[in-house]
């Protein structure tokens, strides 16, 4: 069934420590942990926000106007050329 409302729950790039808080309290088992990875299944996903009450480390962000503007993964700031 497709969704009929944004997702709404925001993953902060680079700030996860993986410790699984956040899949426990999920009724939906909408949150992927892999071994240096986080997802949320977006078929799955009701942005009942247990998952933003559980971090403990504040990864997750509810974003009532959606995430699809958000940024998805970390840039890096471009290494500066050494002066001389």
């Amino acid at each position: 069934m497709p969704r009929t409302t944004p997702l709404m729950i925001y993953i902060v790039p680079g700030k996860c420590d993986f410790c699984g808080c956040c899949v426990g309290v999920c009724p939906e088992d909408a949150i992927e942990l892999l071994e240096s990875e986080i997802k949320i299944i977006d078929e799955r996903c009701t942005n009942c926000r247990k998952c933003v009450w559980a971090c403990p480390w504040e990864v997750l962000e509810f974003h009532k106007e959606g995430i699809g503007q958000l940024p998805k993964e970390v840039s890096l700031p471009q290494a500066l050329p050494p002066s001389f």
